[in-house]
């Protein structure tokens, strides 16, 4: 930028006499006379080859002096990120950046076309003409700025590759939010795992019959709405089966993005020590086949049914000891009653993405960036 800046003046001082040399040949040849020094030229007054380089030149240094003034912004806004009080507060101001970066990586890849072609247009105009001494020193001086242009260029895409990577890990390294609503509105806490565990999130209540409801209209858009009601209000009365739970976590998983399960015993011993599950409107099924005494098994076995998991720390359909697990049951996997329902199951990652979401929310909406402005 300095270069160009030294050099403009000394350049505008020698184009009065290779102007004059143009305008000599332009009115031996019945061309008009054009305004001396001018870069750009009113409408009703023609160009010589030279002046419409020297303005698209000057287009040219201006897209690279604000793609460089948008570079040193993003360099302040690096330092800002590392002041930021809170993880949402960072967060937000990590998208923030990640935004911009992007933003201007498609201005430089549109500043590297244009430059390569005005380099053409030097070539045609250097190979269709005699150049004057002085155009061969502006056109060598064009390519110089245009071979430190592209210098600064790469330097710029390799810092913001750098601080690319280091926002996405620093993201990921932040501490998962304690709770969480995903995008279909259904609220999620997250539990302290036991040794050897990974943390997870819980739904914070069972399902309840407006968050089924807004799912299967999401799942089944063209389901008319009084039959999605009924079906609703049918298996809230009566309750849903293991495998309209299993179905309706698919479900979940597939509209939000994030892994949803029902919970397993593993899990459900996580819950029982963090006092999870004694405010449960509903017990709960759990995830595969219940691990049954050795009596109760080999009576399953000889008449052939198999029997799934239910959770029922608050005692919902029969007030059971709830020690030694006997808060865990089997039940038959077709069995369904009103007080039986489902919670599900998300990994921490659920919630740091959903952090994110919320954070690229609040930008869309409240967009006071500089890039927002124009």
């Amino acid at each position: 930028m300095k270069i160009l800046r030294s050099t403009a003046v000394a350049m505008l001082v020698g184009l009065g006499a290779l102007f004059a040399q143009e305008n000599s040949v332009a009115q031996t040849s019945g061309v008009p006379e054009v305004s001396v020094g001018a870069v750009e030229q009113p409408e009703n007054e023609k160009e010589t080859p030279l002046q419409a380089m020297i303005r698209g030149f000057e287009l040219i240094r201006q897209e690279h002096e604000g793609n460089a003034s948008r570079f040193e912004r993003i360099q302040k806004q690096v330092q800002e990120l590392q002041r930021m009080p809170t993880a949402n507060a960072y967060t937000v101001a990590a998208v923030a950046l990640l935004q911009d970066m992007g933003n201007l990586r498609d201005r430089l890849l549109l500043e590297r076309e244009n430059q390569i072609a005005f380099k053409n247009r030097i070539d045609s105009y250097s190979s269709e003409r005699t150049l004057f001494r002085q155009e061969t020193s502006y056109l060598g001086h064009y390519l110089e700025e245009l071979r430190l242009f592209g210098v600064e260029q790469e330097k710029t895409v390799k810092f913001m590759a750098a601080v690319d990577s280091s926002i996405r890990s620093g993201l990921q390294k932040l501490p998962p939010p304690p709770e969480f609503t995903n995008r279909l509105g259904i609220a999620f806490v997250l539990v302290k795992p036991l040794k050897g565990q990974l943390p997870f999130y819980v739904s914070k209540h069972a399902m309840t019959e407006e968050e089924y409801l807004a799912v299967q209209r999401l799942l089944a858009p063209k389901r008319p709405l009084t039959e999605l009601e009924q079906e609703e209000r049918w298996n809230f009365g009566v309750g849903l089966n293991y495998q309209e739970a299993e179905r309706l976590a698919l479900g979940i998983a597939h509209l939000s993005g994030d892994q949803v399960v029902l919970p397993g015993t593993r899990e459900v011993d996580a819950l029982r020590a963090a006092g999870y599950g004694k405010e449960l409107t509903q017990a709960v099924w759990l995830a595969g086949k219940w691990s049954a005494p050795y009596e109760e098994r080999e009576a399953m076995m000889r008449f052939g049914i198999s029997l799934g998991a239910v959770w029922d720390p608050a005692h919902r359909l029969a007030n059971r000891d709830s020690s030694e697990n006997k808060d865990v049951s089997g039940e038959l996997l077709e069995a369904h009653y009103g007080a039986l329902g489902c919670i599900f199951i998300v990994p921490v990652e659920a919630g740091k993405a959903a952090r994110i979401i919320q954070a690229e929310a609040q930008l869309g909406l409240n967009d006071t960036t500089e890039e927002g402005k124009k």
